[in-house]
């Protein structure tokens, strides 16, 4: 059995980037309000993680800057949501080095 844990991470791009993006975004999307960016961390687990565990893991992912106001919502406090992943199978040098990480 395969589980997979969830976790979000910090925001993806400053705001500089953030701003860039917009800007061009709203070329293409002349309404749209705002975007926001978040690292998520996908973890597939062969067995459910104790709460020491998890505590663990939560202590060894938070990097970069938080989340913080201007989250992209719209006037009713709702967000539209993409998605955005590597390819099935793509393993990434970060993602192994972080594997190994975790391991220990």
């Amino acid at each position: 059995m395969s589980l997979t844990l969830k976790l979000p991470g910090p925001r993806a791009l400053s705001e500089f980037r953030l701003s860039k993006l917009l800007h061009l975004a709203r070329q293409q999307l002349p309404g749209l309000t705002g975007i926001r960016t978040q690292h998520w961390h996908f973890i597939r687990l062969k067995r459910r993680l104790s709460d020491t565990q998890t505590a663990t893991l939560q202590q060894l992912l938070p990097y970069g800057p938080s989340l913080g106001p201007g989250t992209g919502q719209t006037a009713r406090g709702e967000a539209d949501a993409l998605l955005v992943v590597p390819r099935l199978g793509t393993i990434s040098p970060w993602a192994s080095k972080a594997t190994d990480i975790a391991r220990q």
